[in-house]
């Protein structure tokens, strides 16, 4: 009865092992999307934030009226390449990212 009680346990540990890592994968898919949502959310906040901007403020970070009020207009899943909202949005996610995640 040993014999048959050991092959049932591998299984039943080769087993648990497939679902940690299918845990695993879902964990990381859930932390894409979380960190996916986050940038959605700061993208829109960088292009709403654009049309507050006066034409000196918008000139010092390198696009003019017409261009923010086009980012502004944008949907915030959409991403444009070079699109100033999106510059200004990276920089701003990586650094308080960076800000928040070191615990010294």
């Amino acid at each position: 009865m040993a014999k048959n009680f050991y092959p049932y346990r591998a299984a039943r540990q080769s087993g648990l092992q497939g679902s940690l890592e299918l845990l695993g994968m879902l964990r990381t898919a859930a932390g894409r999307a979380v960190d996916q949502l986050l940038v959605w959310t700061e993208r829109a906040r960088s292009r709403r934030s654009l049309l507050a901007l006066d034409d000196r403020m918008l000139h010092d970070i390198g696009i003019d009226r017409a261009t923010a009020e086009h980012e502004a207009a944008m949907p915030f899943w959409r991403l444009e390449e070079g699109d100033a909202a999106t510059r200004v949005t990276t920089k701003a996610f990586t650094a308080r990212r960076l800000s928040t995640s070191c615990c010294g």
